[in-house]
């Protein structure tokens, strides 16, 4: 049986194709529903997330982060192409917090429950979550959420965030990182950034398509990586490594905030 390799440029075509396809979506998620919807939506620990095949509404509660909603007949919920549907199932859902009989117990990974947190922010706020970034303000004036668990192609972020310093807007790609290889990530963040850049009007379409914002975004992306505050409050070497190879570095902290880490070294104007 013969082997179907992929070209670069169809590997490119397909990434275009896939960004096209969830900037529709976006449009759907923003001008149909509304923030004001999602906000709502928010209030009870819900939110609707944007995946290549529609809508699946999720838990953002604190004690099933990231995870499941499940029907009234305990059944999960599952996704659907109209974000009128997914809403609609979503308010339909029993509670957030309620994982179900599948898991059997809480969904505790660490990085969920700062995703989880700074979704829940973000909603409740018209997008908006540079107030859980402390001492960030050498990086943006403004952090806007797009998007989470995003997978097109090569790009592939925990969270996708639009930044603004000054006048110029750019996009933002945050990895949680919390038991997962450094040099993982760092691969990751690099091929994310790379593909980017093959797609870029369609990237920052999808961006603009959620966020509202229309004017001139950069395609140069900043990339952050977050993880837990140690207990000795010591930098570790991951985070000079981190740093070493330009990466913007942040601890999250029991009460919710996530502090610029690594000193003075990344202090300048993007």
């Amino acid at each position: 049986m013969a082997t179907t390799i992929m070209t670069r440029n169809d590997k490119i075509t397909d990434l275009q194709q896939c960004l096209k396809n969830r900037v529709e979506l976006a449009r759907q998620w923003r001008d149909e529903a509304g923030l004001e919807v999602h906000k709502k939506l928010a209030g009870d620990f819900i939110y609707v997330r944007i995946n290549g095949a529609g809508f699946r509404p999720i838990s953002i509660s604190p004690q099933n982060p990231c995870g499941r909603l499940i029907k009234s007949n305990g059944k999960q919920l599952l996704g659907t192409r109209k974000i009128k549907n997914a809403i609609s199932a979503a308010e339909r859902a029993m509670p957030a917090a309620h994982f179900g009989p599948a898991k059997g117990k809480e969904n505790a990974k660490p990085e969920h429950r700062i995703q989880a947190s700074l979704i829940h922010w973000a909603l409740q706020h018209d997008l908006a979550f540079h107030h859980c970034f402390d001492d960030f303000n050498h990086v943006f004036d403004e952090l806007l959420f797009v998007t989470d668990e995003l997978k097109a192609g090569d790009i592939r972020a925990d969270i996708i965030a639009l930044g603004r310093k000054g006048d110029t807007y750019f996009p933002v790609f945050i990895e949680l990182k919390v038991g997962r290889e450094l040099s993982r990530l760092l691969e990751q963040l690099e091929a994310a950034k790379d593909a980017m850049s093959t797609a870029k009007d369609d990237f920052i379409q999808f961006l603009s398509a959620v966020t509202g914002i229309e004017e001139c975004i950069v395609s140069e992306p900043r990339l952050i990586l977050v993880w837990p505050s140690s207990d000795s409050g010591k930098e570790s070497k991951t985070v000079r490594v981190a740093r070493d190879k330009g990466y913007i570095t942040g601890e999250f902290h029991p009460d919710g905030r996530i502090c610029f880490a690594g000193g003075t070294a990344q202090r300048t104007t993007p």
